[in-house]
């Protein structure tokens, strides 16, 4: 199934229209209307309850932070599953991490479902993500998107970057492209990541 993305925050009419195949006669036109919101903390909350994996990957994770710390109470673990520092659903992603990329929290993101790495042959690494233009506004918090850089994927430090691509992809939301602004020889075994702090 395709995806829907939001181009901005109201009522929305989507029309659902089948034509025929080989197989079936076109199916009858029909109209929805959904109220598209920002996706702020509550909302994210509402949507997760909402989903029909909730529970099962909440017993999951229960199961998994009992076998962790079986000093914690049934309460205890449940109030941390919707915690930022959590990750819910045990794919190695925090919920903090998740929101701020769009990703899944209930399901398991694979690594290409958030920052991608690249390499071309007349530059260094390049790294390309979602991210909200203006997080506050647009989720009531703030994510900070710090670029860095590491030659052994062990000591990171802030990195040496710049924007070479930036595409609006929904209201609040865009595609960046940073790359590695270092010496050729540097490049060739430099790698970049995107750390989220959220405050």
């Amino acid at each position: 199934m395709d995806k829907i993305i939001a181009r901005k925050t109201g009522e929305v009419e989507l029309m659902f229209d089948v034509p025929p195949d080989a197989d079936f006669a076109s199916a009858l036109t029909r109209t929805r209307s959904i109220e598209v919101i920002k996706p702020n903390r509550q909302a994210w909350l509402d949507q997760r309850r909402n989903d029909p994996r909730f529970t099962a990957v909440r017993n999951q994770f229960t199961q998994r932070q009992m076998r962790l710390d079986n000093t914690k109470s049934l309460s205890e673990i449940e109030i941390e599953f919707d915690q930022m520092h959590a990750d819910s659903d045990g794919d190695g992603f925090s919920n903090l991490y998740e929101r701020a990329f769009g990703m899944d929290s209930l399901g398991f993101d694979t690594a290409s479902g958030g920052p991608k790495q690249a390499r071309t042959l007349q530059d260094g690494p390049q790294l390309s993500f979602v991210r909200f233009t203006n997080p506050v506004d647009s989720t009531g918090e703030n994510f900070t998107y710090l670029v860095e850089s590491s030659e052994d994927m062990v000591n990171w430090t802030t990195a040496n970057t710049r924007l070479i691509n930036q595409v609006e992809v929904a209201e609040g939301m865009q595609r960046v492209t940073y790359t590695a602004s270092s010496s050729r020889s540097a490049v060739n075994t430099l790698f970049l990541r995107v750390r989220v702090v959220g405050q």
